[in-house]
């Protein structure tokens, strides 16, 4: 389960920081490019967990009963759930991504319209 462990973090952390940056550019800037981007990373993260080899280690190591630790026997269950939402086809992964980001860019550039004019959210708050 180490083993594990440490090659999914190999790959998870550096697409997981991928993502978030990607994510967090899309939001500030707004621009296609940077939405674009935060699509591709959130999809080559997502697509981590649709690797059926991994899928059926995990599946192998719960049903073994072998995991005693109780810090690495949680981490299996997360991991297990995690990969086990994963076993999709990754063409509706990727349409599924799609949609969430079109509805993230959607929301974050969102300006409502008064009297002619586009007001921000803190002025729409305060009013």
């Amino acid at each position: 389960m180490k083993e594990f462990i440490s090659t999914y973090e190999s790959k998870v952390i550096p697409l997981y920081r991928e993502a978030a940056l990607a994510s967090w550019n899309a939001n500030i800037s707004g621009s296609d490019s940077a939405w674009a981007k935060s699509e591709k990373a959130s999809f080559d993260l997502a697509k981590i967990y649709t690797d059926t080899a991994a899928f059926s280690e995990l599946n192998e190591l719960r049903k073994s009963g072998e995991i005693k630790d109780s810090l690495l026997a949680r981490q299996l269950e997360i991991l297990y759930n995690s990969y086990l939402g994963g076993q999709i086809d990754t063409a509706l992964l990727a349409e599924q991504i799609r949609k969430e980001t079109l509805i993230s860019k959607k929301f974050t550039s969102f300006r409502a319209h008064f009297n002619g004019k586009e007001l921000t959210d803190n002025v729409v708050d305060s009013i």
